[in-house]
Protein backbone atom coordinates (compact mmCIF):
# COMPACT_ATOMS: atom_id res chain seq x y z
CA UNK A 1 0.00 0.00 0.00
CA UNK A 2 1.29 3.15 -0.98
CA UNK A 3 0.02 5.73 2.06
CA UNK A 4 0.60 9.11 2.06
CA UNK A 5 1.55 11.49 5.49
CA UNK A 6 -1.34 13.24 6.49
CA UNK A 7 0.87 16.52 5.79
CA UNK A 8 0.17 16.14 2.14
CA UNK A 9 -3.52 15.38 2.50
CA UNK A 10 -4.82 19.17 3.28
CA UNK A 11 -7.16 19.76 0.29
CA UNK A 12 -8.50 16.43 1.68
CA UNK A 13 -8.63 17.34 5.73
CA UNK A 14 -10.22 21.04 4.57
CA UNK A 15 -13.22 19.21 2.88
CA UNK A 16 -13.56 17.12 5.47
CA UNK A 17 -13.86 19.97 8.06
CA UNK A 18 -15.87 21.98 5.99
CA UNK A 19 -18.76 19.01 5.54
CA UNK A 20 -17.22 16.83 3.06
CA UNK A 21 -17.40 16.97 -0.61
CA UNK A 22 -20.16 19.02 -1.30
CA UNK A 23 -21.24 22.76 0.16
CA UNK A 24 -24.21 23.28 2.04
CA UNK A 25 -26.56 24.28 -0.85
CA UNK A 26 -26.02 20.97 -2.38
CA UNK A 27 -26.38 18.56 0.36
CA UNK A 28 -29.75 20.59 0.75
CA UNK A 29 -30.74 20.58 -2.55
CA UNK A 30 -30.42 16.64 -2.14
CA UNK A 31 -32.08 15.94 1.28
CA UNK A 32 -34.83 17.80 -0.93
CA UNK A 33 -35.07 15.23 -3.18
CA UNK A 34 -34.57 12.31 -1.15
CA UNK A 35 -37.72 14.02 1.14
CA UNK A 36 -39.88 14.22 -2.36
CA UNK A 37 -39.46 10.80 -3.37
CA UNK A 38 -39.88 9.57 0.32
CA UNK A 39 -43.56 11.86 0.16
CA UNK A 40 -44.67 11.29 -3.71
CA UNK A 41 -42.68 7.70 -4.81
CA UNK A 42 -41.96 7.94 -8.54
CA UNK A 43 -43.55 10.68 -9.75
CA UNK A 44 -40.83 12.61 -7.63
CA UNK A 45 -37.62 10.45 -9.22
CA UNK A 46 -39.39 10.92 -12.51
CA UNK A 47 -39.45 15.05 -11.66
CA UNK A 48 -35.57 14.63 -10.89
CA UNK A 49 -34.38 12.56 -14.13
CA UNK A 50 -36.92 15.13 -15.68
CA UNK A 51 -34.91 17.92 -14.12
CA UNK A 52 -31.35 16.68 -14.31
CA UNK A 53 -31.15 14.22 -16.98
CA UNK A 54 -34.00 13.96 -19.58
CA UNK A 55 -36.65 16.55 -20.32
CA UNK A 56 -38.35 14.42 -21.97
CA UNK A 57 -38.48 11.19 -19.99
CA UNK A 58 -41.53 8.23 -19.47
CA UNK A 59 -42.47 6.62 -16.33
CA UNK A 60 -41.93 3.29 -18.42
CA UNK A 61 -38.10 4.60 -19.04
CA UNK A 62 -37.93 4.59 -15.37
CA UNK A 63 -37.99 0.65 -15.07
CA UNK A 64 -35.18 -1.45 -16.22
CA UNK A 65 -36.19 -5.16 -17.11
CA UNK A 66 -33.87 -8.14 -16.97
CA UNK A 67 -33.46 -7.42 -20.70
CA UNK A 68 -32.30 -3.56 -20.18
CA UNK A 69 -30.33 -4.79 -17.20
CA UNK A 70 -28.03 -7.47 -19.39
CA UNK A 71 -27.56 -5.46 -22.03
CA UNK A 72 -26.40 -2.91 -19.99
CA UNK A 73 -23.96 -5.48 -17.92
CA UNK A 74 -22.73 -6.77 -21.57
CA UNK A 75 -21.88 -3.43 -22.20
CA UNK A 76 -20.04 -2.62 -19.26
CA UNK A 77 -15.94 -3.56 -19.44
CA UNK A 78 -14.74 -7.07 -18.17
CA UNK A 79 -12.47 -5.65 -15.24
CA UNK A 80 -15.57 -3.31 -14.03
CA UNK A 81 -18.13 -6.54 -13.95
CA UNK A 82 -15.57 -8.50 -11.88
CA UNK A 83 -15.12 -5.45 -9.65
CA UNK A 84 -18.90 -5.23 -9.02
CA UNK A 85 -19.13 -9.19 -8.64
CA UNK A 86 -16.66 -8.99 -6.10
CA UNK A 87 -18.08 -6.59 -4.43
CA UNK A 88 -21.59 -7.91 -4.41
CA UNK A 89 -20.00 -11.28 -2.93
CA UNK A 90 -18.61 -9.14 -0.22
CA UNK A 91 -21.19 -7.07 0.63
CA UNK A 92 -24.06 -10.33 0.85
CA UNK A 93 -21.46 -12.56 2.82
CA UNK A 94 -21.34 -9.64 5.33
CA UNK A 95 -24.75 -9.26 5.72
CA UNK A 96 -25.51 -12.92 6.20
CA UNK A 97 -23.37 -13.04 8.96
CA UNK A 98 -25.74 -10.13 10.73
CA UNK A 99 -29.07 -12.02 10.55
CA UNK A 100 -29.78 -13.68 13.51
CA UNK A 101 -29.44 -17.50 13.32
CA UNK A 102 -31.69 -20.19 15.32
CA UNK A 103 -29.61 -22.57 17.52
CA UNK A 104 -30.85 -25.59 19.05
CA UNK A 105 -30.38 -25.55 22.88
CA UNK A 106 -30.90 -28.13 25.98
CA UNK A 107 -31.10 -28.41 29.37
CA UNK A 108 -29.52 -31.45 32.03
CA UNK A 109 -33.46 -31.81 32.30
CA UNK A 110 -34.38 -32.74 28.61
CA UNK A 111 -35.87 -29.69 28.19
CA UNK A 112 -35.52 -28.83 24.49
CA UNK A 113 -36.04 -25.48 22.65
CA UNK A 114 -34.68 -22.76 19.85
CA UNK A 115 -32.97 -19.48 20.78
CA UNK A 116 -31.82 -16.78 18.30
CA UNK A 117 -28.33 -15.94 18.58
CA UNK A 118 -27.68 -12.48 17.16
CA UNK A 119 -24.53 -10.73 15.86
CA UNK A 120 -22.56 -7.88 18.64
CA UNK A 121 -21.82 -6.51 15.83
CA UNK A 122 -25.50 -5.21 14.56
CA UNK A 123 -26.27 -4.62 18.18
CA UNK A 124 -23.22 -2.06 18.52
CA UNK A 125 -24.52 -0.77 15.10
CA UNK A 126 -28.08 -0.21 15.95
CA UNK A 127 -27.38 1.72 19.34
CA UNK A 128 -24.75 3.46 17.52
CA UNK A 129 -27.97 4.38 15.23
CA UNK A 130 -30.04 5.82 17.77
CA UNK A 131 -27.05 7.99 19.07
CA UNK A 132 -27.66 11.63 17.62
CA UNK A 133 -24.84 12.32 14.95
CA UNK A 134 -22.39 14.91 16.43
CA UNK A 135 -21.67 17.85 13.81
CA UNK A 136 -18.33 17.41 11.52
CA UNK A 137 -15.38 19.08 13.02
Amino acid sequence: MNARPLSRMTRDLARVRHGGAFSEVERDAAAGIVAAVRRDGDAAVLRAVRRFDRPRAAMRELVADAVDLRRAARGCPRDVRAAVGIAYSRIRAFHERQRPREIPTGTRTGTFGWSQRRSIALARSFRAACRPTPPPC
